[in-house]
């Protein structure tokens, strides 16, 4: 191990050194290709970590937040229903803390729009960080709004058509 990863942890008498350690190794699980079997328990078991401590784990984000991110790029369908969310459940939690990650976060949520069966997440996973940025939100709205527009547009055809 390198000595800025050592430097990096916390104290084994910090309360913070178990879940930093736990949250060390599950990483390892979620960046390897070759258990991908295990990735929905891996993201299970950071969500009860940060559940449990609530924002005591902010300090992890670093080493949490690019992995889960890569993550919904990198799985097939139904894991990236099961990211987006788990990433609603995990910015309810660590709240206006998401921020420095908002960029990544819209360019997903850009790639993956137009994909239906994944919408009703995406939208959940909007509404949490509005919930967790409040009026900070303002900037992301324009371009959102042709996305939302989008679905009313879609759901009052399939309406009228009916």
């Amino acid at each position: 191990r390198s000595r800025v990863q050592e430097e990096a942890l916390p104290t084994a008498s910090s309360e913070e050194y178990y879940p930093s350690v736990a949250i060390t190794q599950l990483m390892k699980i979620l960046k390897d290709q070759s258990l991908s079997s295990h990735h929905m328990m891996v993201i299970q078991a950071v969500l009860f970590i940060f559940r449990t401590l609530g924002l005591k784990c902010v300090s992890l984000l670093p080493q949490i937040v690019p992995p889960l991110l890569n993550l919904v790029k990198t799985s097939q369908q139904g894991l990236r229903d099961f990211m987006f969310q788990q990433l609603s459940i995990f910015v309810a939690i660590v709240k206006q803390h998401i921020r420095p990650y908002l960029p990544q976060i819209f360019e997903l949520v850009h790639e993956f729009w137009s994909q239906p069966a994944l919408q009703p997440q995406i939208l959940t996973f909007i509404e949490e960080i509005t919930i967790a940025l409040k009026d900070e939100f303002k900037a992301f709205i324009p371009d959102l709004v042709p996305k939302l527009l989008g679905i009313l547009n879609l759901s009052s055809s399939w309406c009228t058509s009916s």
